[in-house]
Parts: C-alpha cells; sequence; structure tokens
C-alpha cells in the first residue's frame, strides 16, 4: 500500500481494492464505494482500484509487443479520467476552492499499480533484467499519476 499527502486533511491511496475495507476500518475512514458500482453514493470519496491494473497504459504494452495476460482498460490513466468524471457531480455548486476543500475531506481510491506492469512483462519477455529495465517507466507514470492528484 502506498499513500501520497494531497494537503493537510487528506490522503490518496494507491492501493489493492481488497485492502480497501479493512484499512479504512483500521485507519477509521469511511468505506467507499467502487466507482464502477453506479449509482452509488460518494459523498466521502471513491474507490477507483480494479484487479490488474496497470501504471502504464495497454497502448504501452502493445508497443513493446507485450500481449499476455491481455492489456486490460483500467489503467492509472483511466483511474485518473474516472476521478475527473465524478468531480463535477462531486463539486456542482461549489466554488474552486470549496471543491478543493471538499475533495480535500474525501477519501478516493487508486490501484494497484507495479505489480501487475512487472508481471505482464515477466511473462511477455520471461527475463529478470529485461524487466527491471521498465521499472524506471512505471515509477514514473505512477508518480505523474500522483502529481495529477496533488493539483486537484
Amino acid at each position: 500500500m502506498c499513500c501520497y499527502p494531497v494537503d493537510d486533511a487528506a490522503v490518496i491511496f494507491l492501493m489493492s481494492p481488497f485492502v480497501n475495507s479493512s484499512a479504512a476500518k483500521g485507519m477509521d475512514l469511511p468505506f467507499v464505494p467502487p466507482y464502477l458500482a453506479k449509482g452509488q453514493n460518494f459523498s466521502e470519496g471513491a474507490n477507483f482500484a480494479v484487479i490488474g491494473a496497470t501504471a502504464l497504459d495497454p497502448a504501452y504494452f502493445l508497443e513493446q509487443n507485450v500481449t499476455s495476460p491481455a492489456p486490460r482498460n483500467s489503467s492509472l490513466a483511466v483511474q485518473l479520467r474516472w476521478f475527473e468524471e465524478l468531480k463535477p457531480s462531486l463539486c456542482r455548486n461549489a466554488t474552486k476552492r470549496g471543491c478543493r476543500d471538499y475533495l480535500g475531506s474525501s477519501l478516493f481510491v487508486l490501484g494497484e499499480f507495479g505489480g501487475n506492469d512487472y508481471l505482464a512483462f515477466l511473462a511477455a519477455k520471461g527475463v529478470e533484467q529485461t524487466t527491471r529495465a521498465y521499472v524506471p517507466i512505471v515509477i514514473a507514470a505512477i508518480a505523474a499519476g500522483a502529481e495529477v492528484l496533488k493539483l486537484q
């Protein structure tokens, strides 16, 4: 589990969706519903995490000739897009500062990133040293995603 402080009041969690409920209970945080379960109450936040998600987009894997396991459409960029799609409904009548304060007191879960990227490279390339070359690329993608959220 990794977290990234956005401001004094909020933390964006990048973690496995299975950890969400137990982490929320143990840290006295609200349980936030999965974003893909439409029609939920997202007033305290949303869980965008998807099992098998990757930091890198499917197109990157295809460019690298990595097709197994099949790339999913739940990458970090996709989850960030889902967040952007949800945000207007959460901040409908708020000022920019009011929206920032509201988001700062809510919990948004994204993930799980990194491990699935490396597994895809290992499955396709089969050599640990080759896969290690992708570590900086995956880390850069996760860091860039965290920076996007930090600017919210």
